[in-house]
């Protein structure tokens, strides 16, 4: 046997078998599915937890909200937390995601933005949502079990913070200028409830010309100017979203177009009725004017009252429609939606329940910015809800000023004059968190 010649025959038949190239297709084709398969798996599983995420996070969001509202009683801050991220996540199917021990209130810094358990003072809630393996509701994985990984430990955590814990009586939303807040003249403001200023101004808020204002709290996210300002204001506070931003107008002014399609002048003792009053609503001399319960759409020439009457009207709103504007006349100056003067008696209460629970008097944000709302003269005026116009400055001039339970939020807020105003806050605020200062810190 020829040895060297066996030897050659291997080596060029393995020189064949590396030369041969009619098997790579397969073998290349074979790994590029599985590779294929490998990105769906990841795919669709990190689709699966980034959806699971956003639930964690949105449950963690609405707990945390619901939770700082039933301050200062923990126990049910803790039992509110829980009950709803238990609706949110049912336990049937995300196990239990949220527990006693992830409620945990206490101390929110606005200056470190830090959060202090059991500190003081207590505003503040923080609540963590979990799907972890150590409490057996782990996020369990479908293709990427192939890979090795059967479940990830997933979480979320929310900060609330009332921001001083107390209702706001004012809320001055606008983000720039100064005087958001002023209080001129001999205009005396006293309130039981909290005043919160937006403007990051350095006179922000001001008070001038023998003009007080005396509150619970003042938050404001610019400087104050001025020396009769009690307590002294919290500033470079964080900025406090609209409330109410989420409102849209009646059902009834989308639908049913106009009830009244002039301007309802009285001058005499009438009871009115809700309903869409499409040319305004004036009211003058010494009529005693009842407006009975339900919503009143105002449009045209605006909302006026200006005599020397007494108007009422319990479980009632007034939404302003965005053109209104009350004609130049009684000298109030042009560019006025809502004016209420003379020695009027007026007293307004809010509904108790429904969509505008707590609203009297609501001016819709696509109104033009230079559209005032003014409250002048003598007249006797108790609001027992929230004047809403958050794109527009409110005025109180003269000897006139709101009492009763009420609560302000618009743009700017000026008081001048003689006005006065002292009140509780309104009942909190339809919506989550409502007029009280509640909002996510974190």
């Amino acid at each position: 046997m020829n040895v060297n010649s066996g030897l050659s025959g291997i080596a060029a038949a393995l020189r064949r078998f590396c030369d041969d190239r009619g098997g790579a297709v397969a073998i290349f084709f074979a790994a590029s599915v599985m590779m294929l398969i490998g990105m769906a798996a990841i795919a669709v599983d990190l689709g699966f937890l980034y959806s699971l995420r956003g639930k964690l996070h949105n449950t963690a969001d609405a707990a945390v909200l619901a939770a700082v509202g039933d301050f200062p009683d923990e126990d049910a801050a803790r039992g509110t937390a829980v009950d709803l991220a238990t609706k949110n996540m049912p336990a049937a199917g995300h196990g239990t995601v949220l527990a006693n021990a992830d409620v945990v209130v206490g101390d929110w810094d606005a200056g470190t933005r830090a959060f202090t358990p059991a500190g003081s003072p207590m505003n503040s809630v923080r609540v963590v949502t979990r799907r972890f393996q150590a409490n057996g509701n782990a996020a369990g994985l479908f293709f990427a079990r192939v890979l090795g990984f059967d479940q990830v430990d997933m979480q979320a955590t929310a900060i609330a913070s009332s921001q001083g814990g107390g209702d706001s009586c004012i809320i001055a939303l606008d983000p720039s200028v100064n005087d958001a807040l002023r209080i001129a003249g001999t205009a005396s403001v006293t309130m039981s409830c909290a005043a919160r200023v937006n403007s990051p101004d350095n006179r922000a808020a001001r008070t001038n010309g023998g003009g007080c204002i005396t509150a619970s709290e003042i938050y404001v996210a610019g400087d104050t100017i001025g020396t009769c300002i009690d307590p002294t204001a919290e500033t470079g506070m964080k900025t406090m979203d609209d409330p109410l931003e989420y409102l849209t107008p009646p059902d009834d002014y989308e639908d049913d177009g106009c009830t009244f399609p002039a301007l309802v002048e009285v001058t005499t003792d009438t009871t009115l009725d809700p309903g869409v009053y499409c040319g305004g609503i004036h009211i003058y001399g010494s009529a005693n004017v009842t407006f009975n319960p339900g919503n009143y759409v105002v449009d045209g020439g605006g909302l006026e009252i200006y005599g020397s009457g007494a108007v009422a009207g319990d479980e009632v709103t007034f939404y302003i429609e965005p053109a209104a504007v009350i004609p130049f006349h009684h000298h109030q100056g042009p560019g006025k939606t809502v004016h209420f003067a003379g020695s009027a008696n007026i007293t307004l209460s809010a509904p108790d329940s429904g969509a505008y629970k707590d609203g009297p008097i609501y001016r819709d944000p696509a109104t033009p910015s230079d559209r005032d709302l003014v409250f002048n003269g003598g007249a006797d005026m108790e609001f027992n809800g929230v004047l809403y116009f958050p794109n527009n400055l409110v005025r109180f001039a003269g000897n006139g000023g709101p009492g009763g339970a009420t609560s302000i939020v618009a743009r700017t807020v000026y008081f001048t004059g003689n006005a006065n105003f002292g009140s509780n806050p309104a009942t909190k605020l339809f919506g989550p968190g409502g007029a009280n200062g509640i909002s996510l810190v974190q």
